[in-house]
């Protein structure tokens, strides 16, 4: 009986450490453009390429990948890989230091980044774009109020291209919360401050964006009797804010307020909210054309500890899961809660099981397929951990390790992904007993994480605060702030 072989070929020199597999078996270690499996098949027979090793400091993907052998080899699977480039400063006013940057994406690669900058003065809120060729335009401020420190920018942008950018600023007496919008192939607008209480300040803006351009920021606020509420103002496509209002009637602190849309314009915000003798996970549903629930829900019923750091994320079917940290009276753990469209919230969930130290500041994201990524900061190893939720079996993976390296410290853990499935983990990692900090990105890939990269090289000072976005054709950026001589700089990689 014939047998036929399987082969294909790379578009660029793998990096040490590819390994293929078909159908499960047959590992095929790569090192030049081209591969043949060793294992040739009979007719009829079903072939399944995977990447079961990602090569060094890169990342493949598989086209033609899998099919079914009809009386001829097998000779179009086609691997493509792509690296981290050079890492390159992104802004270059040295009158003062530069830090919390943050980055958005649209589906064809562009990006708009963010942060605060001083000027020795006061620090105000400055933006660039970049565009999907690969170049950076000017820096440019975003707003002109010197009255005090603008602080905490969000940003996020819509499928066409446009962005709204949030922050917190000071008007001498209390914080407000201001916007501004970036008109897709055009110009930053007039900053505009989206409430008007003036009880007391406002802080903690966060911001999302769909597909079709609405938005909801929501933030915390101080009454008039020193209480700290969350608020909300909602964005319409058609070009305007909404009025600003409360969406959590309760009588002590809520605070660090989240949110995400679905593409039908319903909003879910999450927090953290105190019930005088700890801190619960409360969340509220805005339903597009109709409004915010008269009442909030709790998510979670521990009782053990103060449950904190919720993060929360949409799927394409309208359903949602919520994670956090939460204290069990020893440690800190991660939790979770899934919302089912049109039903309700389920019963809380435990994601991780290493009970020796404190998990915590967990990060969530939805793939194409509906899977959630849940990614967190592990304190005993100083590594970051992760698990995956899948949406086809409704279940989790199971927590694993994501960075490799146990001596040093890492935090400040975000993750993103693409509309392939794929997901990447950036993080800060000390070096040189904790002298140094640098940027580190592991790809999850064929279901496990690859041998994390270093993604910048600068070996003289702190590097943190990193952040990721992925657009739907893959174009994927990553921002930071860099302390080097005294000064602090936004740096910014790409994958090529």
């Amino acid at each position: 009986m014939p047998t036929y072989s399987i082969s294909g070929s790379i578009n660029i020199p793998p990096n040490t450490g590819l390994a293929l597999q078909n159908n499960n078996g047959d590992t095929l270690t790569i090192g030049g453009i081209s591969f043949e499996f060793a294992t040739t098949l009979p007719n009829g027979s079903g072939y399944h390429i995977t990447v079961s090793n990602q090569p060094l400091g890169q990342n493949c993907s598989i086209a033609n990948s899998s099919g079914t052998i009809n009386g001829a080899d097998i000779d179009n699977i086609l691997l493509s890989c792509s690296s981290w480039g050079t890492a390159t400063l992104i802004e270059n006013n040295d009158t003062g230091l530069a830090s919390s940057p943050q980055i958005t994406i649209d589906s064809i690669g562009n990006a708009i980044a963010v942060w605060l900058q001083s000027d020795g003065a006061r620090t105000s809120i400055w933006a660039n774009r970049y565009t999907a060729d690969g170049t950076w335009g000017s820096a440019e401020l975003i707003e002109t109020d010197d009255t005090g420190n603008a602080v905490t920018p969000q940003v996020a942008m819509d499928g066409s291209g446009n962005a709204l950018a949030v922050w917190s600023q000071s008007d001498g007496v209390r914080n407000n919360i201001w916007a501004n919008r970036y008109t897709a192939g055009g110009t930053w607008g007039t900053a505009q401050k989206i409430e008007t209480d003036d009880a007391g300040s406002a802080t903690a803006p966060q911001i999302t964006v769909n597909s079709n351009g609405d938005a909801v920021a929501v933030w915390q606020q101080i009454d008039s009797g020193n209480i700290s509420n969350i608020w909300a103002n909602h964005y319409a496509s058609a070009g305007t804010w909404g009025s600003a209002e409360t969406i959590e009637p309760n009588t002590r602190d809520a605070i660090t307020p989240q949110v995400t849309m679905d593409t039908a314009g319903n909003a879910i915000a999450i927090w953290s909210q105190d019930d005088s003798f700890r801190f619960n996970i409360q969340t509220n549903r805005y339903t597009a054309g109709t409004g915010w629930n008269p009442y909030a829900q709790r998510l979670e019923s521990v009782d053990s500890g103060s449950a904190e750091n919720p993060q929360i994320t949409f799927d394409s079917a309208g359903n949602a899961i919520a994670a956090w940290s939460h204290y069990d009276g020893s440690r800190y753990n991660i939790w979770t809660n899934r919302y089912t469209a049109g039903v309700s919230w389920s019963i809380e969930q435990l994601i991780e099981n290493k009970d020796t130290s404190d998990a915590s500041a967990p990060q969530i994201i939805t793939d194409a397929d509906n899977n959630v990524q849940v990614i967190w900061t592990y304190t005993a190893e100083g590594t970051i951990r992760a698990n995956r939720y899948i949406a086809a079996t409704n279940s989790w993976e199971g927590d694993v390790r994501v960075s490799r390296e146990i001596s040093e410290t890492a935090h400040d853990v975000q993750v993103a992904t693409g509309s392939s499935g794929n997901a990447i983990a950036l993080w800060s990692q000390s070096s040189e007993g904790g002298t140094q900090m640098d940027i580190w990105a592991s790809h999850y890939v064929s279901g496990s994480w690859s041998t994390a990269t270093r993604i910048e090289s600068d070996s003289s000072g702190i590097a943190a605060k990193p952040q990721i976005a992925i657009g739907s054709n893959g174009h994927t950026i990553a921002v930071w702030s860099q302390i080097n001589n005294s000064m602090e700089d936004i740096w910014f990689n790409h994958i090529e």
